[in-house]
């Protein structure tokens, strides 16, 4: 029975550093191996910036910038686009900022659940030293601890429904770049976009 409190404990602890950890994170780095990436071979560096979407190549010093009015620029020269490729390139900007959101709301709701276990762990620990000093009813508070536990469980599962939520936009976004890559010579021409 101890074992089991203490091991609960230390999960739910871990629980919340982790999800501490992926909430400091803000800029949307990609390492790529070539592998069904949404770059080509080189690390890219993925930003908004005063409303511009700013993708970065760390090994080119490349730029393509992407204006809140859905302007293309490559290393700040402005790109001419079609009706077609200002539609794609709209599409794009929008998946991103989308992106984002979703990434952060994730990164909000894995904190919540984080800080929860570290309130579930406290109380536990609390708990287990009052029952302790006062040799009490160890199975009173397992059953308090389940129930604390399966909270976050269920908030751990609307937390995996937003994640295939934000899959799902990835995969548009993957379509769109290839797409907008297509379209845009200037942006196939960069051996890493």
């Amino acid at each position: 029975m101890k074992r089991l409190l203490i091991l609960t404990t230390l999960t739910l602890l871990l629980t919340g550093l982790l999800a501490g950890a992926a909430q400091a994170r803000h800029k949307i780095h990609w390492s790529c191996d070539g592998h069904d990436d949404l770059f080509r071979d080189d690390d890219v560096d993925v930003d908004f910036e005063r409303g511009n979407l700013i993708i970065e190549c760390r090994d080119d010093d490349d730029e393509v910038l992407i204006s809140d009015d859905f302007d293309l620029f490559i290393n700040n020269d402005k790109v001419k686009l079609d009706r077609g490729q200002r539609k794609l390139v709209k599409r794009y900007y929008i998946q991103h900022r989308e992106l984002r959101t979703q990434a952060r709301e994730i990164g909000r709701a894995g904190a919540k659940i984080g800080i929860r276990g570290v309130k579930v762990a406290g109380k536990s620990i609390a708990l287990a030293i009052a029952e302790l000093l006062e040799d009490g009813d160890w199975d009173e508070l397992e059953d308090m601890i389940d129930e604390m536990t399966e909270e976050i469980e269920e908030d751990a599962e609307d937390l995996e429904d937003l994640a295939e939520d934000l899959e799902d936009l990835v995969d548009d976004l993957e379509d769109t770049h290839y797409d907008l890559r297509d379209s845009v010579d200037e942006l196939d021409e960069l051996d890493w976009f």
